[in-house]
C-alpha cells in the first residue's frame, strides 16, 4: 500500500473517528498482509466504526466482525 494511499485514508477517516489515528494505523499495517486485527477499548468509543471506515474510504467491503 503506498504511503499517500494510507495518508489519504488517515485524513478521510480521522474526523469521524476522533481521536483514534494510532488505532488507523495499526489497521492499515496489517491490511496488505491480509491480516487480523483485534481492536479493544471499553464499550462505545466507535470500534466497529475504526474497523468499516478505513475499508469505505477506498471503496471495499469490511467483513469478519465479531463481537
Amino acid at each position: 500500500m503506498h504511503f499517500d494511499l494510507c495518508k489519504r485514508i488517515i485524513e478521510n477517516v480521522s474526523p469521524v473517528i476522533a481521536g483514534k489515528e494510532r488505532s488507523i494505523e495499526f489497521l492499515l499495517v496489517a491490511l496488505p498482509a491480509d491480516g487480523h486485527v483485534l481492536i479493544e477499548d471499553i464499550p462505545g468509543p466507535g470500534k466497529t466504526l475504526i474497523a468499516k471506515s478505513p475499508a469505505g474510504s477506498i471503496g471495499v467491503s469490511s467483513t469478519g466482525e465479531e463481537m
